[in-house]
C-alpha cells in the first residue's frame, strides 16, 4: 500500500523526468534553430546538375552569384558554358577542374568573372586554354603544373593574378600581360622553363618575390613603366638573362633579385 508520502516522491519523481524530457526537446529545437541559422546565413546552396553535350556540370548559387563547382566528362575538349538551367553563370569554383587530367582544350565562355584557386590545376596535358573578355580575376594555383600549355593570352580586362597562378607551365614560351593587370601574386610563373619572353603591364607597380624564379630559358623582359619595385628573388635563377632596360621610375631592387643570374652583363638605365 502507498503511503502519502511515497505518493509525494512519486509525484515529485515524475515531474522531475518531465522537466528534464521538456528541457531536453528545448535543447533539441534549440541546437536545430541554430544549425539552420547558420546554414541561411553562411549562404549555403542546394547544387544543381545539367547535361550540355557530353558534359555533366554542377553549379550553385551563393549569395545571388552562380558557380560551376564541378564537370563530369570523359572528352578532352570542352566548352565552359556561361549558362545553365537558366542561370547565368559568373565564376569557376577552387579545384572545379583539377582531376579533369585529360583536358587538351578549354575555352571558357564570355560572362565569367573569376578562376577560382586551383581550377585547373595539375590538367596537365591542357593545351590550349581561351579565356573570356571581361574576365576580371584568375586565383593562386589556378593553372598550376599545366605542363602542355604553350601560350595563353590573357584578356585586357584582368586586373588580377593569384600566386602561382601559372607556377610550373614548362611548356609556356611567351607571355604578353595587358595593362589592365595591377597586380601579380607570388610566383605567378616561376619554373616556367621554356618561357623565353616577357611583357610586363605597364600598370603593374610591383614585382613580387619569386615571380620568374628559374625560368631558366628567360632572356627578354620589358618593364612596364609605373614598376618601381623588384622583390626578393623575382629573377633568381634566370641564367639565359643577359641584358635589361630598367624604367626611369624604378625605386627599389632587392639584394636578391638577380640571384644566380650568372649571365646578367647589362642593366641600361632610362633617364
Amino acid at each position: 500500500m502507498i503511503n502519502a508520502t511515497s505518493l509525494r516522491t512519486i509525484c515529485l519523481s515524475n515531474f522531475r523526468m518531465l522537466a528534464t524530457l521538456k528541457k531536453a526537446r528545448y535543447e533539441m529545437r534549440r541546437f536545430f534553430s541554430l544549425i539552420l541559422m547558420v546554414v541561411l546565413c553562411s549562404g549555403v546552396a542546394i547544387a544543381e546538375t545539367a547535361t550540355v553535350g557530353d558534359c555533366t556540370w554542377t553549379y550553385k548559387e551563393k549569395n545571388g552569384v552562380w558557380k560551376i563547382e564541378s564537370v563530369e566528362t570523359t572528352t578532352n575538349e570542352i566548352v565552359v558554358p556561361a549558362t545553365l538551367g537558366g542561370k547565368y553563370i559568373s565564376v569557376i569554383c577552387s579545384n572545379a577542374f583539377n582531376h579533369c587530367y585529360w583536358l587538351k582544350s578549354v575555352k571558357i565562355s564570355v560572362g565569367f568573372k573569376t578562376i577560382g584557386d586551383s581550377a585547373f590545376k595539375e590538367c596537365k596535358y591542357l593545351e590550349r586554354v581561351e579565356l573570356p573578355q571581361g574576365l576580371l580575376a584568375i586565383g593562386s594555383f589556378a593553372f598550376m603544373g599545366c605542363l602542355a600549355l604553350k601560350s595563353v593570352v590573357i584578356p585586357d580586362t584582368v586586373s588580377f593574378l593569384g600566386s602561382y597562378s601559372f607556377h610550373g607551365c614548362t611548356g609556356l614560351k611567351e607571355l604578353v600581360l595587358p595593362d589592365s593587370v595591377l597586380e601579380i601574386g607570388y610566383g605567378a610563373f616561376n619554373l616556367d622553363c621554356s618561357l623565353e619572353s616577357v611583357r610586363l603591364p605597364n600598370n603593374l607597380e610591383i614585382l613580387r618575390p619569386y615571380l620568374f624564379m628559374n625560368c631558366t630559358s628567360l632572356s627578354n623582359v620589358v618593364f612596364g613603366s609605373a614598376c618601381w619595385c623588384v622583390m626578393d628573388e623575382v629573377f633568381s635563377t634566370c641564367i639565359a638573362l643577359k641584358k635589361m632596360t630598367i624604367p626611369d621610375t624604378m625605386e627599389y631592387f632587392a639584394s636578391g633579385a638577380f640571384e644566380y643570374c650568372d649571365a646578367l652583363e647589362q642593366m641600361d638605365f632610362e633617364g
